[in-house]
């Protein structure tokens, strides 16, 4: 995965339909650069950091977000019950749910990965 001087790691997506270059911030904080067929790759690093500070904004925004996705509780009303979730990151792969009897769960692993908690 290329990166730039300050850090910065992208992804890049050649098409053949684009017609500039396009750089989009993921909700999992990932950024992808949409080049046109034949763009100087070379030229990246220099656009990047030049979108800096609109990327890191971006990804502000989706932090944010991301709390949304995590409820605490979760209500179940049809059946009257109400579940509170507790959430423990670890380094292990993917995600574990427990489901314990005082109606909570705990979701371990990679608990601000977006694509494995949404």
């Amino acid at each position: 995965m290329p990166k730039t001087r300050s850090g910065l790691k992208y992804v890049v997506r050649e098409s053949s339909r684009a017609k500039r270059v396009i750089i989009k911030v993921r909700m999992s904080s990932d950024v992808e650069v949409v080049v046109p067929t034949g763009f100087p790759t070379n030229r990246l690093p220099e656009i990047l950091n030049k979108r800096a500070e609109w990327i890191a904004v971006q990804r502000k925004k989706f932090q944010a977000r991301k709390r949304t996705f995590r409820p605490k509780r979760i209500a179940l009303t049809a059946i009257g019950q109400t579940w509170t979730v507790q959430y423990i990151s670890s380094p292990v792969k993917g995600l574990t749910l427990e489901e314990r009897d005082d109606m909570s769960l705990i979701l371990t692993g990679h608990v601000d990965d977006l694509k494995l908690v949404a």
